[in-house]
């Protein structure tokens, strides 16, 4: 997320936990984000209620989605890392 910011993009952080998304913005505007912009949508991928009204919400704030990203504390770094060169060696990010 920092390198898209980075680059300009407005990232969309979703979290189920509020104080932990907001603190994760928080963190990422902290520790600088260029000329991009991160913000907190509450969203629980678990429950399909919540999913739903954080698509609709986010549908209010954007007329597009350019990336759909997924981070849990699941994923390993080595992962991670990968999928971060594979965006940089395609897209120039």
């Amino acid at each position: 997320m920092k390198h898209l910011a980075n680059r300009g993009a407005k990232v969309y952080l979703g979290s189920r936990t509020e104080t932990k998304g907001k603190e994760a913005v928080e963190k990422l505007k902290g520790e600088g984000i260029g000329n991009g912009d991160v913000v907190f949508l509450p969203c629980d991928l678990g429950s399909p209620a919540s999913a739903k009204k954080a698509a609709e919400d986010f549908l209010q704030l954007e007329t597009r989605l350019d990336i759909l990203g997924r981070l849990s504390s699941r994923w390993n770094f080595e992962q991670l890392e990968t999928e971060r060169h594979k965006l940089i060696t395609q897209h120039g990010m």
